[in-house]
């Protein structure tokens, strides 16, 4: 394989990691603003963002031929799939959206970190994946790493200001970070074998799906319990509300003192849509390549990134800068280390990575390793294309899919040799 198709995959999947983060920082800082912008609508930010995001996913599908709408996408073995998955992304963006007001954040980023271990765990029972010694050293040194991150907020005060962190809502908050982990993996475990179901297609219907469960927070914010002012509210001013959250999201409020509609409220929303639909687009097409696994390890890094978005006030605005703690590169240092001994533990054993090799060349040899060591038996977008010529001589599919994959995995070693001895001259 030539140098230049070399070149071409690497900076594919470099530039595919990239812009997941970007879509990563852009969906957390999104869900934090919008709530903060929006405080007295959570249901309507469940739902109604999710209306918006479905509706792109089935555009989206459809725009890339997959046929969203097809027999097989409607048919009960897919459609299960699809039920499944969104009562529990359902379940958890309402628990961990019942639970926020009552957390206070130093706690919620703190509880946050158990994101990547249930991932790391449901990865090893679900789907198999065990991993080497030394890659199961490096998912260690990333979760050491989004500990670090949180090292502000276990140092400092957490009792947070109005919130009280009682018992039952940090229990509901921890089942719902666990939950998010298990709905990465099972997202993954929906597209590799027997299902083999098209990542749009996935996203647009199990979202689909979401939609319902959301609607029934609706009732429940007029339970008192539920609330933080503890004031019940009645059904009829239940659905009032929600006429109000929609004036809000388009920027109309009600007064120039409404303190339930801040200004800005027609943006945040926006901003989270975007992101979270860039977000969960790439994670899937990174699943295809590696695994559930490197996607939530690849997510750890967003977290001290987003911090430093919050050091410019062009983005966040004046009030809500924040400062960057030494903590935060420490997390980051770890994160990165993390990963480059996960990556390297999946290289062939007996390769020598060099002692001078530059950070880049190494990062991107190893996660091309990486990509063609972690996923048999499954076509590949980005290696597909170099064997069509190939694929075009197979009789069937089956043929197909099998040719494209074998040849895509001998192209990816050719590659990461490649990469290697670029990065060792």
């Amino acid at each position: 394989m030539h140098l230049d198709k070399c070149i071409m995959v690497a900076v594919q999947l470099v530039l595919l990691v990239l812009v997941n983060l970007v879509a990563h920082i852009a969906y957390g800082a999104g869900y934090s603003m919008m709530a903060f912008v929006m405080p007295g609508y959570p249901a309507f930010l469940l739902y109604g963002t999710a209306v918006l995001y479905t509706i792109v996913f089935f555009v989206s599908s459809a725009y890339q031929a997959e046929q969203p709408l097809g027999r097989d996408a409607r048919s009960w073995p897919q459609q299960r799939i699809f039920m499944c998955l969104g009562i529990l992304t359902a379940v958890c963006g309402i628990v961990l959206q019942v639970a926020a007001p009552f957390v206070s954040g130093s706690i919620s980023q703190i509880l946050g970190s158990l994101i990547v271990p249930a991932t790391w765990m449901a990865s090893r029972i679900v789907l198999g994946d065990q991993g080497s010694c030394v890659e199961n050293v490096g998912v260690c040194l990333v979760i050491l790493g989004v500990l670090c991150g949180a090292m502000d907020a276990i140092l400092g005060d957490s009792s947070g200001g109005a919130e009280k962190n009682p018992w039952p809502a940090v229990v509901a908050m921890c089942i719902g970070y666990v939950l998010v982990g298990v709905q990465l993996v099972y997202t993954d475990k929906a597209m590799r074998q027997p299902h083999m179901v098209k990542p749009g297609i996935l996203l647009s219907w199990y979202n689909f799906w979401c939609i319902i469960p959301y609607l029934a927070v609706v009732p429940l914010q007029g339970v008192s319990m539920l609330r933080v002012d503890q004031q019940s509210m009645s059904m009829h001013d239940s659905v009032l509300n929600q006429l109000d959250a929609l004036r809000c999201a388009v920027g109309v409020r009600k007064s120039a003192s409404d303190t339930e509609c801040l200004p800005m409220s027609w943006l945040w929303p926006s901003v989270f849509v975007i992101g979270y639909v860039g977000t969960h687009y790439t994670n899937a097409w990174l699943m295809q390549r590696l695994n559930a696994l490197w996607v939530g390890l690849i997510t750890a890094l967003t977290t001290p990134l987003a911090a430093l978005v919050f050091l410019f006030p062009s983005i966040v605005g004046d009030a809500n800068v924040q400062k960057v703690s030494i903590w935060t590169f420490v997390s980051l240092f770890f994160i990165i280390v993390g990963l480059l001994t996960k990556a390297w533990g999946g290289r062939q054993p007996g390769q020598d990575l060099g002692k001078n090799a530059p950070l880049l060349f190494l990062l991107v040899g190893l996660l091309t390793k990486a990509w063609g060591n972690e996923r048999p038996g499954l076509d590949s977008r980005l290696g597909a294309p170099l064997l069509k010529a190939d694929a075009e001589r197979s009789e069937s599919v089956e043929d197909i899919e099998s040719n494209v994959w074998h040849g895509c995995h001998a192209e990816v070693d050719h590659v990461s040799e490649h990469i290697f001895q670029v990065a060792i001259a």
